[in-house]
Parts: structure tokens; C-alpha cells; sequence
């Protein structure tokens, strides 16, 4: 089955260094947001979004907040903005997704594996472009502030404790380029037509309407001291099979 992309919206997220442990890095503007709507002969896609620090103040840019990251202690901790998602799909076969898309040409830094097999999702080392910090996404249809978030034992799964460890409401971040992935795989998906958005994991609501708030997280539990970690191509993007 064919798909059809409309339109990249990029974002540009970045890991500021704290003052302590991590190393300084210049701040980084994000790209430019503009709405669309898109025909696709059996309706339309529209997409616009906005970047909003968790207090509601506006931002430019998606960041974590050093104080609360320890190196070798801190695992998955969310970002200090969210993205907030203004659509409307009534293409029957229209959804959109998330994902990072790091070996692209525009990917400033751009990943570069030492092995093939190598994820390239995530925040890039700037320093060291064959490494990278695991991230997270979540949304849900109202600004939140359970977002706390822990792994399973097993590893195959993440979710916020207030909302009990069967809710498994972050995913994983995949990455143009990881393995296994294909471009319209639900894993991707936060919002399809009839479906609605995906608040948790395989699990879908057509009641939570437009806006939708996406929180972000990071694994910080592998970063190095003196390093800085950025993507700049976190692709939010509509399509239609």
C-alpha cells in the first residue's frame, strides 16, 4: 500500500549542559510552525503546532532542566516543554506522526553509527555522533502534570507511576532510520482518523479532541560529563495512505 506524506515540520530540540556537570552549548531556534490543510481527494489533513513550556509560557525550543539531572543516577526525565498540536483529519486513511530523523542531510548534528545496528533515535552526542540518549513521547488531550515516567523491568516499556506501571502511556521515540521501522507504523502514529490520538500504548480515544499536548522525555542514565546532546530534525508530520 502507497502512502502519501504531506509537508515536515521540524522542531529543534536541544540539551542545554548545566553549569556543573554538563557543558554549555548555545541556544538553538526552532523551526517555523505554519497550518495546513491538505486534500486528499477523500477529505483533508490539517496540522499546526506550537511549543509551550509546562508552566504555559511560551518557548522556542524543547529543553531539560540540568538541575534535576544526575549523572549515573538520573534515568528518563521529561523535557520542560511540550508541543501542542492543533489538528483535524477527516481523510479516512490521514493520521500523524513523531519520530527523529537523525542521518538526514539537514541533521545538525547528524548521526553517524560505528555499527550499523545502531539506533539512531534520540538526542545526538554532539561530540560523539555514534551516540545518542533514548527519548520519549506522550500525549493526551489536556496539559498534565503526571509525567513522572519509569520502565518496565523488562525493559520493553514505559509509563508514569501515579498512573500505575500497566498504563503504559510514553513511547518509545523511533527514528527514521531504526531498525524495523516503517514510515505510517502505528508505533508513530499519535493521532489517525476514527482512531483519535494514542494515550497510551495500543491504546486509542476519538474523544480527546484537538489540541493535543505531546510531552517529550530523555534517558539520561548514559550520558557523559562535559557532553552536549541535541537533535534538530524531530519531524512531526501528516500523511495519508
Amino acid at each position: 500500500m502507497n502512502k502519501k506524506f504531506f509537508y515536515i515540520f521540524l522542531s529543534t530540540l536541544i540539551f542545554l549542559g548545566s553549569r556543573s556537570a554538563f557543558s554549555a552549548t548555545q541556544t538553538v531556534s526552532s523551526g517555523t510552525f505554519t497550518a495546513i490543510a491538505v486534500s486528499t481527494g477523500t477529505g483533508t489533513v490539517s496540522l499546526s503546532i506550537q511549543l509551550q513550556t509546562l508552566t504555559g509560557g511560551t518557548t522556542s525550543q524543547i529543553w531539560w532542566d540540568t538541575s534535576k539531572i544526575f549523572l549515573g543516577t538520573t534515568q528518563w526525565q521529561r523535557a520542560d516543554a511540550c508541543i501542542i498540536l492543533y489538528s483535524n483529519i477527516t481523510s479516512t486513511t490521514g493520521a500523524v506522526q513523531i519520530y527523529t530523523d537523525n542521518s538526514a542531510p539537514d541533521a545538525n548534528p547528524q548521526f553517524q553509527p560505528v555499527v550499523t545496528s545502531t539506533d539512531p533515535a534520540g538526542l545526538v552526542d554532539t561530540s560523539s555522533v555514534s551516540a545518542t540518549l533514548p527519548m520519549c513521547w506522550r500525549i493526551t488531550d489536556s496539559p498534565t502534570t503526571t509525567l513522572t515516567i519509569m520502565q518496565t523491568s523488562d525493559n520493553q516499556h514505559l509509563y508514569s507511576p501515579d498512573l500505575g506501571s500497566g498504563f503504559w502511556c510514553f513511547l518509545f521515540m523511533r527514528d527514521k532510520g531504526s531498525s524495523g521501522i516503517n514510515m505510517g507504523d502505528s508505533y508513530l502514529t499519535v493521532k489517525q482518523a476514527f482512531s483519535g490520538i494514542q494515550y497510551a500504548e495500543s491504546n486509542w480515544s476519538n474523544n480527546m479532541q484537538s489540541p493535543n499536548y505531546i510531552y517529550l522525555g530523555a534517558n539520561f542514565s548514559k550520558a557523559g560529563a562535559g557532553r552536549t546532546y541535541k537533535t534538530s530534525t524531530l519531524r512531526i508530520e501528516a500523511f495519508s495512505e
